[in-house]
């Protein structure tokens, strides 16, 4: 037992009072002599050893009081077993401001909970301790020891955050700063207000401590079902202008209910585009499929929405993607230009098409087009094969047509670079394309099935490639040999055509036949680089674009919504000589979509989420976080009661020990009452 005021036990000197009152009022017994006897009937009968056995009691009585009353004063207190001494240097608090804090809880939102229960714990403290105060925000002004009135300040400003902590994250974010930033690296208390949500969790991953003792105080909440929109994709990779889109909703259920017939809606640009509805069981996720048409170019700003309570911060997803106003492609011709390939191109208003021959070829002016035609060059130099697989790179689009009199070195230098298998021999026996992949996206809508019977183009001679299997190349059209005639391939961002033949009629009927047409259009119409149409609030986000001019150090970025209500400067990383640059995200808290803009032009649009992890409201209950605590082996951490009545109770006891200053009341007064007893009722 310790004592809070232990100077208050000099009073216990005082118990000589009632001693020194008790030794001159002692009496001496007298004889009494009676003239009859009958009188001795009317007088009680008292010893002398009753008597002074009746006095040591109320002396005793008097010395307990003063003794209880001295104790009482001096607050006596058994320390806790989880706390070395009464003050703790550093309290760490933790207030989880996700959005699942926003639940309804019996005593309110539990983020209101929780700040009235930080409240109690800093109360509890001396006003000497230190605290630190964390959220999910991270934020830097929270980076340091604070009193216990900057702390109230800090509290009541804490907002709910889109950001999403994992536990460990919170921990170790305590631990690190608690350990470096304190100088009595025993005496620490953590606390932890969360509601504990399965899904951030992370028991296992805590990286144990035995210098922090942790204490997790769970908010519990009603029971709340929870419909939501966790994803949303198009089948096409590429989007073109008068091109029906197949757009994809994945919708959740994260509840024990099954819905019927919940509408769910499209918008672009603010006008509503697609209608449907769907039916979801419980705890599963349903695909819903919304059609609509590109029929305008520029910047499309999408969200999908449905309706559903009380939860509503997930009910909307936001999504953007752009339609060029029109396709830039370039030509890289050997000597003469292709007529075909011209013919093709030349009454398209769409696309503008530019032929240049391999000698006038200016690499810095790549990031301008969408697709670059590589036609029948003799030569690659090592220079240009570079520049070409970073156009690639960055998401330009390549169709190569290789010369059968080429330098097949030179060609496998830039298949080699680009990803794509190399040429091993030229195949001079006739042939014809017997497969058409009519699964790949240029010929979405082109055709259903390919006929056994079918006239398809013959091809005279041909390159022959490697088949090695790393390689993530598919193929587009196959001979009845099986060589491949075209492939395509993915090369980081962008995409690259392979053709094993030229594209002249000494090559092959290909270039005159009905598929040429279509397969060369949509190679050039699904040239767009093709983003990430939305991102997540809290994540680490960088967007990579390739600007229509050179990107310069003089570049001012923006990134701003619609509305221009919000704006800001992005921190901007250049990449690979010019050719495309990366914006760094990290400041959005707010979900929807924004504009891209350098030096006031418009190049982009990009669309931003808030993490569906709080989407689940599945929370630990107080069993579930104590086997959680028992199987990771978490001895310094425990769990306290969140009641209004006693939480301030355990706070304190966790701080100073069990308090017995009320016990000795009750014993002086309980003395106090026997010496009362002792001289009224002993005669």
């Amino acid at each position: 037992m310790s004592f809070l005021y232990p100077a208050f036990l000099f009073a216990a000197f005082a118990i000589a009072v009632p001693i020194i009152i008790h030794l001159f009022n002692f009496r001496s017994y007298k004889t009494v002599y009676f003239s009859n006897v009958q009188f001795l009937k009317n007088i009680k009968q008292d010893t002398k050893a009753k008597s002074q056995l009746k006095h040591l009691l109320v002396l005793l009585a008097r010395i307990l009081t003063i003794l209880a009353l001295v104790f009482a004063f001096a607050q006596p207190f058994i320390p806790s077993k989880n706390s070395s001494s009464r003050h703790a240097s550093s309290v760490g608090i933790y207030i989880d401001n996700s959005f699942s804090m926003e639940a309804e809880s019996q005593h309110g939102k539990l983020i209101s909970v929780a700040k009235q229960k930080a409240h109690q714990i800093a109360e509890a403290y001396p006003l000497s301790t230190r605290f630190l105060l964390v959220t999910n925000d991270f934020e830097g002004k929270h980076q340091h020891l604070v009193n216990r009135e900057q702390l109230f300040d800090f509290i009541n400003d804490i907002k709910i955050s889109p950001n999403v902590r994992n536990l460990s994250s919170v921990f170790a974010r305590q631990q690190d700063f608690l350990r470096t930033n304190t100088k009595d690296a025993v005496n620490q208390q953590s606390f932890i207000l969360s509601d504990f949500q399965k899904i951030s969790s992370d028991f296992s991953k805590i990286m144990k401590d035995t210098l922090i003792t942790t204490h997790l105080i769970p908010l519990q909440t009603q029971k709340t079902n929870n419909l939501f929109i966790d994803s949303c994709w198009f089948e096409s990779p590429s989007r073109k202008l008068n091109q029906t889109e197949e757009f994809f909703v994945g919708i959740t259920n994260n509840s024990s209910e099954s819905y019927q017939k919940i509408p769910v809606k499209l918008f672009l640009n603010g006008k509503q585009k697609a209608l449907a509805s769907f039916n979801v069981k419980p705890k599963s996720t349903e695909i819903v499929k919304l059609s609509f048409t590109n029929a305008e170019t520029g910047i499309m700003h999408g969200v999908v929405e449905i309706a559903d309570y009380p939860v509503t911060f997930d009910n909307k997803f936001h999504f953007s993607y752009s339609i060029a106003n029109e396709l830039k492609l370039l030509i890289i011709n050997n000597k003469e230009e292709n007529k075909f390939i011209n013919a093709l191109f030349a009454l398209d208003t769409y696309i503008d098409a530019k032929n240049i021959s391999e000698d006038n070829i200016q690499t810095s002016q790549f990031q301008k087009y969408h697709a670059i035609i590589l036609n029948q060059p003799l030569d690659i130099a090592s220079g240009l094969a570079q520049e070409l697989a970073n156009y690639v790179s960055v998401g330009g689009s390549l169709i190569f047509f290789p010369n059968f009199e080429g330098n097949i070195s030179a060609y496998n230098s830039l298949l080699t670079n680009i990803g794509a298998n190399y040429i091993t021999r030229i195949d001079s026996q006739k042939t014809r394309v017997s497969e058409v992949n009519v699964l790949n996206d240029i010929y979405a809508g082109v055709f259903d099935k390919i006929a056994a019977d079918a006239d398809l183009p013959v091809i005279f001679k041909h390159f022959v490639f490697s088949k090695q299997t790393k390689i993530d190349e598919v193929s587009i059209l196959t001979a009845l040999n099986g060589n491949t005639i075209l492939s395509g391939i993915l090369s980081n961002k962008g995409r690259v055509f392979v053709f094993a033949h030229s594209p002249t009629p000494d090559a092959g009927t290909f270039v005159q036949h009905k598929l040429f047409i279509p397969t060369l259009f949509n190679m050039v119409l699904y040239s767009q680089i093709s983003r990430n149409i939305y991102h997540t609030i809290g994540k680490s986000t960088f967007i990579e674009f390739t600007n229509q001019h050179e990107n310069t150090a003089q570049d001012i970025y923006h990134i701003s919504s619609p509305d221009k209500d919000f704006d800001f400067i992005p921190t901007v990383r250049k990449k690979q000589s010019n050719h495309s640059v990366e914006l760094g995200i990290s400041y959005l808290q707010t979900a929807g979509n924004y504009n891209i803009t350098a030096n006031n032009i418009s190049v982009g649009g990009t669309a931003f989420n808030y993490d569906r992890a709080e989407s689940d409201l599945d929370c630990f209950s107080l069993k579930d976080i104590s086997k959680q605590l028992e199987k990771n082996r978490l001895e310094n951490f425990s769990i306290m009661e969140t009641k209004a009545e006693i939480i301030g109770k355990n706070i304190e006891e966790i701080s100073r020990g069990t308090h017995l200053w009320k016990l000795f009341v009750v014993l002086a007064l309980f003395f106090i009452a026997a010496e009362v007893a002792l001289l009224r009722l002993w005669k």
